[in-house]
């Protein structure tokens, strides 16, 4: 984050987080920061996620480089009862976009370049672009075969 000139910090975590979620509904899970994540102004900008099964780790982990939180919210399955504008000001008092930290947009290559340089600076690596092996290309259809998945991948 630092390579964009964003002041992001490790949240702490919330402490308590039925006081931060007094409906018993999270919206996102941006809506909540644990203590490994990174936020600005004490609002998530980064989330991770992690389980482990089988012998397998999956480390998930997710940048808002802008949002369109009415958008997000009607795709939702709200709960009843619920104003979806009280929902969407929770979210939006506690999470934050990297295009908002910065008041301007951020692209996904910006972010992308930004990262890698970072990860090379402060690992002292030098990184260089590649393609997946042909190995890594069936082993990563072969765990998607009969699932319902859906991948974007921004290029």
């Amino acid at each position: 984050m630092a390579e964009l000139g964003v002041p992001a910090a490790l949240s702490g975590g919330d402490r308590d987080p039925r006081r931060a979620d007094p409906d018993g509904f999270h919206t996102a899970c941006f809506d909540t920061a644990s203590a490994y994540e990174l936020q600005v102004g004490g609002r998530k900008v980064a989330g991770s996620a992690q389980t482990r099964r089988d012998g397998v780790i999956l480390q998930h982990g997710s940048i808002l480089l802008d949002i369109d939180v009415p958008l997000l919210f009607r795709l939702m399955r709200l709960p009843e009862g619920i104003p979806a504008e009280r929902l969407m000001a929770r979210f939006r008092a506690k999470s934050t976009t990297l295009a908002e930290a910065l008041g301007r947009p951020v692209s996904w290559a910006e972010a992308r370049d930004a990262f890698a340089a970072g990860f090379a600076r402060a690992l002292g690596l030098t990184l260089t672009p590649g393609q997946l092996t042909e190995r890594e290309e069936k082993g990563g259809a072969g765990a998607c075969r009969g699932r319902n998945t859906g991948v974007i991948i921004g290029t």
